[in-house]
């Protein structure tokens, strides 16, 4: 067990990540961000140059990873009962949740 060892260090920060865990909602911008309209935004930059493509490429990078990341710390939530379903009385199975813009 963890406590033979007796080498337990008190850490004054561990609560305090726990209650200001955001799960990947970006709280400086007071806003949620908008996937589709990024993505789309940056499908429509223009490619005429290589650096217009090369700039294109780098948004869309971007705008995936940022996705990707968001999802996964939305679903690690979910799974830790952090974020409620938007539909409690349905089955387990059939529950739906929305965090950060994104339907789970």
């Amino acid at each position: 067990a963890w406590t033979r060892n007796g080498s337990h260090v008190y850490n004054t920060a561990r609560t305090e990540d726990a209650l200001a865990n955001n799960f990947g909602i970006d709280i400086r911008s007071g806003t949620l961000r908008d996937w589709n309209e990024e993505l789309q935004g940056a499908r429509e930059m223009v490619t005429t140059t290589l650096h217009d493509r090369i700039e294109r490429a780098r948004v869309i990078y971007k705008v995936l990873n940022d996705f990707g990341e968001a999802a996964l710390l939305g679903v690690k939530a979910i799974w830790e009962g952090q974020i409620g379903p938007m539909n409690p009385n349905e089955p387990t199975r059939s529950q739906v949740y929305l965090h950060n813009n994104i339907f789970f």
